[in-house]
């Protein structure tokens, strides 16, 4: 079998497993008790939680800019925003979220920014916004845990908190290499320590894996050793994008007639981060995502499975509407960017020689220019 016919058929594969998986959820809950959810919910509600989801678009866009402005390479808007919604297309629907990895690619092969440079930001926001996600996560879990009345102030302020020492974190974490080598040798420690306690072979194994792995990630990032402004400006940016995030989930259940939390919206939006690393190779993350969204919904939370349900297919669908949007926007700023670019100058073909006038004796010499000095020599 052809190696393009066996990926297109192993991808059909995959995408039918997430359908069936997407099937399964809904069905659990009754498909008619979903839909009837789904068509009782407040559009206006929804609408605004889908224009709050598409600041994505510029979030992502916007932090491979400042990104790569801080790191000292300077590439221009409106490619780099194409690039990323092209990427966004890529991510949802092939598997394995190869997206950004070939925007990274692109930028060096087209001499837009050293490959080094654009893989090192690439790494760097994602391995932030992961720390950043996680950090929230942990905030909020005593919340959730205690079930306790707090205030929205004071939610709002946990969760800005739990954002504020994740970035202290990532950047002690990422710029010291010191504290890296250290933080790897102690997962390397506490791997051994937990695992090979029953399988001591598998125990150094994973610990070595963990280590190593850890140690890669100090190594990718040495770039931003020397611009710790770059990585401070990623996480920022991550830190912009996840209280979006939060705003959208909690606009999101609104539409269904559900109050959310911030500790509890900050919880569905860990678990959507944690269901992308599960579903890497389900083009779409297909059923994954809901799967996971309604049983954190209505495990966690205490939400009605049904309404969990039907605010994970509201969310894909809203997803799907991102991604179309991105592709119209990869044809208009392409067409945008033809229209700014500047005409290349065409090659001018090489002015005759003055011609001789003879007869007189004398030659004569090309006419001056207009703007050309009046007393230039001849």
């Amino acid at each position: 079998m052809r190696p393009a016919l066996r990926r297109a058929l192993t991808t059909l594969a995959l995408l039918a497993l997430g359908l069936a998986l997407l099937a399964g959820t809904v069905a659990v809950f009754g498909t008619e008790e979903v839909a009837e959810t789904l068509a009782g919910a407040d559009r206006r509600l929804l609408g605004m939680a889908a224009l709050v989801f598409f600041t994505q678009f510029f979030t992502m866009g916007f932090r491979w800019w400042l990104t790569l402005r801080l790191l000292g390479v300077k590439v221009r808007v409106i490619p780099l925003f194409r690039a990323n919604a092209a990427s966004n297309f890529v991510n949802f629907f092939a598997p394995g979220h190869f997206g950004e990895p070939l925007m990274a690619t692109w930028l060096g092969q087209s001499g837009r920014a050293p490959g080094v440079v654009a893989f090192s930001a690439l790494i760097g926001s994602k391995v932030v916004a992961t720390i950043l996600s996680f950090a929230v996560l942990v905030a909020c879990i005593p919340l959730l845990a205690a079930r306790a009345e707090a205030s929205w102030l004071f939610q709002v302020a946990a969760t800005a908190v739990a954002i504020v020492l994740g970035t202290v974190v990532a950047l002690v974490i990422l710029l010291r290499p010191a504290v890296a080598a250290w933080g790897a040798a102690l997962a390397g420690r506490s791997i051994r320590a937990v695992v090979g306690f029953a399988k001591p072979e598998l125990g150094d194994k994973l610990a070595g894996s963990v280590s190593s792995l850890l140690l890669k990630v100090r190594d990718a990032l040495a770039t931003f050793a020397s611009h710790p402004k770059a990585m401070l400006g990623s996480a920022v940016v991550s830190a912009v994008k996840i209280s979006l995030q939060i705003v959208f989930v909690v606009l999101l259940f609104g539409a269904f007639d559900t109050d959310l939390t911030v500790a509890g919206a900050t919880f569905l939006v860990t678990v959507d981060v944690l269901q992308n690393a599960i579903s890497i190779w389900i083009p779409a993350n297909l059923g994954v995502q809901e799967a996971m969204l309604t049983a954190a919904a209505a495990g966690g939370l205490a939400i009605d499975g049904s309404i969990a349900a039907s605010a994970a297919v509201a969310h894909k669908a809203i997803l799907l509407i991102h991604v179309g949007l991105g592709g119209v926007a990869f044809v208009v700023l392409g067409w945008l960017e033809r229209l700014l670019e500047p005409a290349s100058p065409a090659d001018e073909a090489e002015a005759p020689a003055p011609k001789e006038v003879r007869g007189s004796g004398s030659r004569t010499h090309p006419s001056r220019s207009p703007s050309s000095p009046a007393d230039a020599p001849p």
